[in-house]
């Protein structure tokens, strides 16, 4: 099964909103693919936009080459361009595949059909060289589209570049671009990091083989992926939402699976828990609407977006220690002008109990995804908040504590003033009547009661 790729925001702009897509220069950060290949580092743009919640980045197919503009995405294995002979009206304006052009294209008869969250593709597999930041694979399995739902055509990308494990690739002998990779470069460590947002020096950028040397004091949260190798999955304990306190949901309970995907958007969440978390998020809000067709929340009034508590995630690390990462309002939330914001909580397009991290999750952290180590790190580079610091944890104690007094100091409080209201209201109403004088046996006193005090009405 296949999840919602990169392209799932833009559907929503072309479905729900009808915005324009942006034009190249518009919106623009550059960052690079660096691969090592002789000890020399080489780098490949890549270029986000929408605002940057969609990217793509170019490699070459075929000799000569033929570029393309290529979403690389952890959440599929598959490389796929559409065919030149595909017409518009069923592949859209895209840049196309003419293989009968490369010399070493190599063509078979064997078809293919791919499923992902935001629509299908199908076509036939064929194999050809493929260049991809200064590497070159031969022989590469690469499935050329002859036909692309509707949402696919009107993306800005041309393919997706896969980058997943070989148990969920369609291509004969699941030959995937990691399996490649790792034989061709048996020195490279075997793999691939993302820096998704510029920080100090560093411009967004991809790596495979090293890591970039942040220079910042944030520590490296290691987690181990779940078994069988599918997806890049990790186990998450809990799901929490901080608005004075720092409350745990009742979804991911006791425990459940997250897929890391550098080819979503948006966070994506099973149906069945989709309405239970979005109910906790959203209390106290008046504007926000649930869109059945794109599967979100949107809120016309964009001042409820900003009033949106911080949502934690607790993953256990290699240790089994709980790492908690956060999202603040700011950070999962999109705002457009025509409609409001939407926060970036989608429901699952297909029947599925995997949760999805998309770059709304992903662009917060420099994340690592080992084949070597089977495991996925992340290092936090847009707070300067530890997710593990004893620390913060320290702090936030204090804060509760802080609250409790507080709340205690404002009830004693209105306890005290009330108590000297009471003591003035008892003195003024006395002061009127006169000394309490010997009453005859026979004649009866009636109690009368008056707010805070009572007095012998003769």
């Amino acid at each position: 099964m296949k999840f919602v790729s990169s392209f799932l925001l833009t559907a929503l702009n072309i479905q729900a909103f009808q915005i324009e897509l942006p034009t190249q220069s518009e919106n623009r950060l550059l960052s690079d693919v660096r691969l090592v290949k002789g000890g020399k580092v080489t780098s490949e743009n890549l270029t986000f936009y929408g605002d940057n919640m969609l990217y793509y980045g170019s490699i070459a197919i075929g000799t000569p080459s033929q570029t393309f503009k290529m979403v690389f995405d952890t959440g599929s294995s598959d490389l796929w361009v559409p065919a030149g002979n595909c017409t518009s009206d069923r592949c859209g304006n895209h840049s196309s595949f003419n293989y009968d052009k490369s010399s070493t294209f190599v063509a078979s008869n064997r078809n293919f059909s791919i499923q992902y969250g935001t629509g299908q593709v199908t076509g036939t597999w064929g194999k050809d060289t493929v260049r991809v930041a200064g590497t070159q694979v031969s022989n590469f399995s690469v499935g050329v589209v002859t036909d692309e739902d509707r949402v696919m055509r009107h993306t800005f990308t041309d393919g997706i570049l896969g980058l997943g494990f070989p148990a969920i690739s369609t291509s004969p002998n699941h030959d995937t671009w990691l399996n490649r990779v790792s034989r061709s470069f048996p020195d490279l460590p075997g793999e691939m990091s993302f820096l998704l947002l510029p920080y100090a020096d560093n411009p967004p950028s991809f790596q495979v083989g090293e890591r970039l040397s942040l220079g910042n004091k944030s520590p490296t949260y290691q987690h181990r992926l779940v078994t069988p190798y599918s997806y890049w999955i990790l186990n998450m304990t809990a799901v929490s939402i901080n608005r004075f306190f720092s409350v745990t949901t009742d979804v991911c309970q006791p425990h459940c699976p997250v897929v890391i995907d550098t080819g979503t958007s948006a966070i994506v969440i099973p149906e069945s828990e989709y309405f239970t978390f979005m109910l906790q998020l959203l209390q106290n809000t008046e504007s926000c609407q649930y869109l059945w067709q794109q599967g979100l929340f949107v809120c016309t009034d964009t001042t409820e977006c900003n009033r949106l508590p911080t949502v934690h995630f607790t993953l256990p690390d290699i240790s089994g220690r709980p790492v908690q990462y956060s999202l603040t309002s700011s950070e999962y939330s999109s705002y457009d002008p025509k409609v409001g914001c939407m926060p970036l909580f989608m429901k699952s397009p297909q029947p599925s109990s995997l949760w999805i991290f998309g770059l709304v999750f992903l662009r917060n952290y420099y994340s690592t995804f080992s084949w070597d180590t089977d495991t996925i790190s992340f290092r936090l580079v847009n707070s300067s908040e530890d997710p593990l610091d004893p620390a913060s944890e320290e702090k936030s104690v204090l804060n509760a504590i802080l609250i409790i007094l507080l709340v205690l100091g404002m009830c004693g409080l209105g306890v005290y003033l009330g108590r000297r209201w009471c003591y003035r209201e008892y003195n003024r109403r006395f002061s009127r009547h006169p000394p309490v004088q010997f009453v005859p046996n026979d004649i009866v006193t009636t109690p009368v009661h008056d707010g805070c005090v009572s007095y012998t009405e003769l």
